[in-house]
């Protein structure tokens, strides 16, 4: 099975892409929704609390684990593959976001995320290993904001398939319909009064956060002119490369198309 972690329902985002593309394969997720958002928890937090989140998974018998929030892989994922999990597979959302922007050619991008992922510098350190001439300009939002988009969903914490069922009734080809008077109204709240300075400084935005994928249409809607990155689209397209490159573990993915919750 594929293993997601998730402090909350941002890495359904993430299962969504994958279960769109990839329906037949089987996965396992698990969101701490006790301690959600990480965003404004200490470092040594985030590290404790993923640690045990990706035992979980691997307890739970995951082949391989993607780690679905970008507060958790831009403190922990290091820890997790060199000390903790050494012989474990454990990816992250961050990666491919950065690189969807390099190969689009941009020269000035900005990062919405966590508050304790732009102190990580995660997106700005792998933008500029891959084009050291990049300029990323990245923007913290409190922990209220995914507080509140949480609050939006119709499923307020997944727990199983009919709730994962429920929740995908908003995800189409082109992403969340998550369009309505309500969630207009939360983003023009929190990113109305930055859109000069992104307008002025930007060709793009990555959505630094699983949960900000569910705003792309309406952010999509207050930023035109800005071409939107969302990493756990284009997560879910690179992993699907990096199984067909690494056929042995591919074949250790189970094909019965089921999602369970821990």
């Amino acid at each position: 099975m594929i293993g997601i972690f998730d402090s909350g329902s941002g890495g359904l985002t993430f299962l969504a892409a994958m279960k769109y593309r990839y329906p037949e394969w089987s996965y396992l997720y698990y969101a701490d929704y006790e301690h959600c958002p990480f965003g404004e928890r200490s470092p040594e937090e985030i590290q404790e609390l993923t640690i045990a989140g990706v035992q979980k998974l691997f307890d739970a018998g995951a082949t391989i684990v993607i780690l679905a929030c970008n507060t958790a892989s831009a403190w922990t994922l290091r820890k997790l593959q060199t000390e903790v999990f050494p012989d474990k597979k454990i990816l992250w959302v961050t990666i491919p976001g950065a690189e969807k922007a390099i190969e689009l050619g941009f020269k000035n991008i900005s990062v919405f995320a966590t508050q304790q992922t732009v102190k990580s510098r995660a997106y700005a350190q792998r933008a500029r290993i891959l084009d050291a001439e990049i300029a990323v300009q990245e923007i913290a939002f409190s922990g209220d904001l995914v507080r509140d988009i949480e609050s939006l969903l119709p499923v307020h914490h997944c727990h199983s398939e009919d709730d994962f069922s429920e929740l995908m009734k908003l995800y189409g080809s082109d992403g969340w319909n998550c369009v309505d008077e309500r969630w207009q109204q939360l983003t023009d709240t929190y990113f109305r009064t930055i859109r000069p300075i992104i307008d002025q400084q930007s060709q793009a935005i990555i959505l630094g956060c699983t949960h900000y994928s569910y705003l792309r249409k309406p952010l999509q809607l207050l930023f035109p002119e800005m071409t939107l990155i969302d990493p756990s689209e284009e997560s879910a397209l690179r992993l699907a490369d990096y199984f067909w490159r690494k056929p042995h573990i591919l074949s250790q993915i189970q094909k019965t198309g089921e999602i369970k919750f821990l």
